[in-house]
């Protein structure tokens, strides 16, 4: 499977205990109009839920254990925490950054011990992914 080139891949490198925060910050500078939240425990799952309910973001969850309708509902209001385990799962989310043409931006925040995923992120499927930080508000190149 091939990742449409509409896609921008961005990595932002955050400490493991700070990685919710650094989103909530990655969204503030970024301003999506949607965004899709991939994370990979239940409890960093409920852990941003509530995080990003108290910074007044409207969220929704679509885990496994939620109905179709429920799980369509949220994806439809609201368009990655934590890397996929497996190379063929980053195809997977990223891919519903840029679905059918359209533009989109897959931004993974990582931790130190993960730069080799990205890279082999990179090797298996052609891609670039941007390292970039927050400065003073901002996404900017690292």
């Amino acid at each position: 499977s091939q990742i449409p080139s509409t896609i921008k891949h961005i990595s932002v490198i955050s400490d493991r205990r700070e990685r919710i925060e650094t989103l909530r910050k990655i969204i503030k500078a970024v301003k999506p109009e949607k965004a899709i939240i991939f994370v990979n425990s239940k409890y960093d799952l409920e852990e941003s839920l509530q995080k990003l309910e108290y910074h007044h973001y409207n969220v929704a969850s679509i885990a496994g254990n939620k109905d179709n309708s429920a799980k369509k509902a949220a994806i439809e209001n609201f368009r990655s925490v934590n890397l996929p385990e497996d190379n063929k799962e980053y195809i997977h989310r990223c891919g519903r950054c840029g679905r059918n043409g359209n533009t989109g931006t897959c931004i993974s925040i990582i931790t130190d011990n993960e730069l080799n995923k990205i890279k082999s992120y990179q090797k298996a499927f052609h891609i670039n992914i941007v390292n970039k930080r927050l400065y003073q508000g901002k996404l900017v190149a690292k």
